[in-house]
């Protein structure tokens, strides 16, 4: 991964953390402390805004699906390789509460420096290299509230723009191209409320984006599949007025 994306990634999560520090720090003076008023049956209802940053590591596959190709040719054309880095972004929801019960919908977009690379077909001639560009996301919330911590499980629809390129070594680009996947997403996470509005968390997600065709040269098309497992830090800032 070249080094101003790990400086991107990394400054995201300085930012996330800063937030995290800060907002923990507020939450014991002045307007920033809980008010009383609020109780555990209304602490996570309403609408919600925030900003998330962490880190995937996953693998990618790709194989020659058009023109057919026999199937020991197939084989050595085909690719696989570990992936891995920063993702980062917004999400907007909203959350439904009822008791200790809280369900609710969430879409988040996020940009990533997640990609990977290996040599390919002549490993001294050929590199492979995938990344994902950015990530979309829609899905459902259903959670257990403790007064001032909310634990869920999460899951719903991906969607992901992922792109693959085939180099010469030490050379010029041979073929490239792109599409944009189509898969799930699932995991579980913990928020904590610091304020009356400002709340923090960190989440798992296990994310399958799918095939894809990526047109690379005519008429070559490889069918590609990423999939990776994040954790992301972040925060919420809720509107009391929804």
């Amino acid at each position: 991964m070249p080094l101003d994306r790990r400086n991107r990634w990394f400054a995201a999560l300085v930012v996330a953390g800063s937030i995290v520090a800060t907002s923990a720090s507020a939450a014991d003076f002045g307007d920033g402390s809980l008010k009383d008023s609020v109780v555990v049956g209304d602490r996570w209802q309403g609408m919600y805004v925030g900003i998330h940053a962490g880190f995937g590591v996953g693998d990618t596959e790709g194989q020659i699906s058009q023109p057919p190709l026999p199937a020991p040719i197939a084989a050595f054309l085909s690719s696989s390789y570990d992936v891995n880095g920063g993702i980062y972004g917004g999400q907007l929801g909203y959350n439904y509460q009822n008791g200790s019960m809280v369900a609710g919908i969430q879409g988040a977009i996020s940009f990533s420096d997640i990609d990977g690379e290996s040599g390919c077909v002549i490993p001294a001639l050929l590199n492979c290299s995938r990344d994902l560009d950015w990530l979309a996301t829609i899905t459902g919330r259903l959670g257990y509230a403790t007064d001032r911590s909310l634990f869920y499980v999460h899951g719903g629809l991906a969607f992901a723009d992922v792109n693959t390129s085939i180099d010469l070594t030490f050379g010029p680009n041979l073929a490239s191209g792109s599409d944009t996947h189509v898969g799930w997403t699932a995991g579980l996470g913990l928020e904590h409320a610091m304020s009356d509005t400002l709340s923090v968390f960190v989440e798992y997600a296990r994310t399958d984006l799918g095939n894809g065709d990526h047109a690379l040269v005519a008429p070559i098309v490889s069918k590609v599949d990423l999939e990776f497992d994040s954790i992301r830090f972040g925060a919420n800032f809720k509107f009391n007025a929804f």
